[in-house]
């Protein structure tokens, strides 16, 4: 298979199209907007909004901590809450604001 020969693409057209794969998916997509309105939320809040499984509810929101948008904070003895990393999100919406812009 291929490589994909990304050193002839700029650093800024690698990230632009790195975000438009974390934001590709509609479930990151409600999650994201779902974190800017609400501070902190747990799984099983992120698992009663989003109409998919719990393992593809599981999955998307490690994608989206993977790409550093989501932030794990302890919640109670055992069990972890979820925050938007503001930093991120505005990274990603300038860059997206960027692109329209053409």
């Amino acid at each position: 298979m291929p490589q994909a020969k990304r050193y002839r693409f700029s650093y800024d057209d690698q990230e632009l199209a790195r975000m438009g794969r974390i934001i590709g998916h509609p479930a990151r997509i409600k999650m994201l907007q779902e974190l800017r309105t609400t501070p902190l939320v747990t799984f099983d809040y992120l698992q009663k909004i989003i109409p998919l499984s719990r393992p593809s509810v599981s999955r998307h929101l490690q994608e989206l901590i993977k790409a550093g948008l989501v932030l794990v904070t302890a919640y109670g003895d055992e069990a972890s809450a979820y925050r938007l990393c503001v930093e991120a999100d505005e990274e990603l919406r300038m860059r997206l604001r960027e692109f329209l812009k053409g």
